[in-house]
């Protein structure tokens, strides 16, 4: 955290403000949609009310590359924004952890 807040300069600063003591996890996705917080990292089947296609995310067996190549990402990414929320990513394919956050034009996409 360290490391990034000073490569970073500012322009993006990571700071842990606690986990489920300050807001319950399963309670997360919609914190980051009502701008309580400003990115979580979660599984999909948390926020299946959010964005419905999140119970399907989980299925995919490609690597995040391959992802963006099919146009599964942008799909993700529309659906995500419908919801008030910026996909960002996978952490890998097997746990299927997901990483959005609030505000888009903090992400640069690759």
């Amino acid at each position: 955290m360290d490391t990034i807040n000073k490569a970073a300069k500012g322009e993006l600063v990571i700071k842990i403000v606690g986990g489920p003591e300050s807001i319950p996890p399963r309670s997360q996705p919609e914190a980051v949609r009502l701008g309580a917080v400003d990115m979580a990292f979660v599984p999909c089947s948390w926020y299946q009310s959010i964005v419905p296609e999140a119970a399907v995310m989980n299925l995919s067996k490609l690597e995040p590359w391959d992802e963006r190549k099919t146009g599964w990402f942008d799909y993700l990414v529309e659906k995500h924004q419908k919801a008030g929320l910026r996909y960002v990513g996978t952490s890998d394919i097997a746990a299927r952890f997901i990483l959005w956050q609030r505000i888009p034009s903090r992400i640069r996409r690759s």
